[in-house]
């Protein structure tokens, strides 16, 4: 499960776990789950992750209609620089290219915060699988991307990528 929370600025992420920690309200409807036994626990870890918007797309933008799959995407760099200079393609060019074959994007983020850093994560929305291969080979078969991708500024910014594939619940909001 993801659960994606927008802040307006990273002092707002630490300003509302402070709040929680002492809301009334929240304290009393937490009390069943805070009573929960070893035994009947509701996950085994998760895992925080802060980001920064990139420029480029600074907000999440809600789908239209009604997405059936989200392609969550990382990349890796092996060196502060090659992130720096991926994000840097991303808003200079790329951003533009996935408009261009029609790519969805939700959010482009600079990883502050988590276990894969030094990276970047996105994240694209598709009404099935069939579509997003398709419009992956669209964007890998582009002039554009050909261009793109063997610019030395460019060179050698992604040592790993990890895709993960997300269906939204009946009460997801994107």
């Amino acid at each position: 499960m993801l659960l994606l929370i927008p802040y307006d600025s990273g002092k707002d992420f630490f300003k509302v776990k402070e709040e929680l920690a002492e809301n009334t309200i929240f304290q009393e409807a937490s009390k069943k789950y805070n009573a929960l036994s070893v035994d009947d626990y509701v996950y085994s870890r998760y895992t925080t992750y802060l980001l920064e918007a990139f420029s480029g797309f600074p907000e999440i933008k809600i789908p239209s209609g009604e997405p059936k799959v989200f392609e969550l995407r990382n990349y890796q760099s092996y060196s502060e620089d090659a992130g720096r200079r991926k994000i840097e393609m991303f808003n200079r060019e790329e951003l533009a290219l996935f408009n261009e074959v029609g790519l969805s994007p939700l959010f482009f983020g600079k990883v502050l915060a988590g276990d894969t850093m030094p990276s970047l994560t996105y994240m694209l929305s598709f009404n099935n699988m069939e579509e997003r291969d398709a419009l992956w080979k669209k964007f890998g078969e582009s002039e554009g991307w050909k261009q793109m991708k063997d610019k030395p500024e460019y060179a050698n910014t992604v040592s790993e990528i990890v895709n993960r594939f997300y269906e939204p619940l009946s009460y997801s909001q994107i």
